[in-house]
C-alpha cells in the first residue's frame, strides 16, 4: 500500500523523515504503493514503488530501483545495477547507476548523472540549469535517440574511456573530458565559456 509520513491537514509535513527500508543483501526486496513526506529515505536490494513525492530531501538506493513519477527538493538515487524511474522533477537530481531507463529529467538548478558503464538515453528531455554526465563507456546524448535533448546552461560532459556524441538547447558553458590514451583516466579537457553553442557550426573544428 501507500506511505504518507506527517500531517498535511493543514499546510504542509511536519519537518520529519520517512524512512522506508528492506534488506540491501541479494534476495531482499520492498515493494511498495506511492510514498510521500517531507523527506523520503528509500532503501532495498531490490525495490519496486509507485510514485515518491518529498517536500524536502529524497535518498534511495538499491541494486535496482524502479519507480513512478518522482517529485523532491533534492532527489538523489543510487542503484548498483538498474535504475527505472517515470519521470523525475526538483531543484537538484543526482542519479547514479549503471543501467538507466529514465522518464524526463528535469532539475532547476543541477543535475548530475553518473554511469559505471555508458549513457545513451531514448526519448529523454534533460533540462536544468547545470547538467553533468560521468560515464565510463560512450556519452550519447542525441536527439536521433527517439528525440533525447539536454536544455542547460552549463554542461559539463566526462567519459573516461568512451566517445561523447551530445546535441545541446541554450549552453553557454561546455566543458568535455576524454581519455586520449586508453588507461581509463580523463587527460584532456575542453572548454567553452561564453559560447552559444547553436553558434557553433561544421567550419569550427579544432584538430591536432
Amino acid at each position: 500500500g501507500s506511505v504518507t509520513a506527517g500531517n498535511t491537514t493543514v499546510c504542509c509535513y511536519y519537518a520529519d523523515t520517512a524512512k522506508v527500508w528492506a534488506g540491501v543483501g541479494a534476495g531482499n526486496s520492498l515493494a511498495a504503493g506511492s510514498i510521500s513526506g517531507y523527506n523520503i529515505d528509500l532503501k532495498g536490494y531490490t525495490t519496486q514503488v509507485g510514485n515518491l513525492t518529498a517536500v524536502g530531501g529524497l535518498t534511495a538506493s538499491g541494486t535496482d530501483l524502479t519507480t513512478g513519477t518522482v517529485s523532491a527538493a533534492n532527489a538523489t538515487f543510487s542503484a548498483a545495477n538498474a535504475l527505472t524511474t517515470s519521470t523525475i522533477s526538483g531543484a537538484n537530481v543526482s542519479l547514479a547507476a549503471n543501467t538507466f531507463a529514465t522518464g524526463n529529467l528535469t532539475a532547476s538548478n543541477n543535475l548530475t548523472i553518473t554511469s559505471s558503464a555508458g549513457y545513451a538515453p531514448n526519448g529523454v528531455a534533460l533540462s536544468a540549469n547545470s547538467a553533468t554526465i560521468n560515464a565510463v563507456d560512450d556519452i550519447s546524448v542525441l536527439g536521433n535517440n527517439g528525440g533525447t535533448s539536454l536544455t542547460a546552461n552549463t554542461v559539463s560532459l566526462n567519459s573516461s574511456s568512451g566517445n561523447v556524441s551530445a546535441e545541446l538547447t541554450n549552453t553557454s558553458n561546455l566543458t568535455i573530458n576524454g581519455d586520449l590514451d586508453g588507461n581509463g583516466t580523463a587527460d584532456m579537457e575542453i572548454k567553452l565559456l561564453g559560447t552559444n553553442v547553436a553558434n557553433i557550426d561544421q567550419g569550427d573544428i579544432f584538430g591536432g
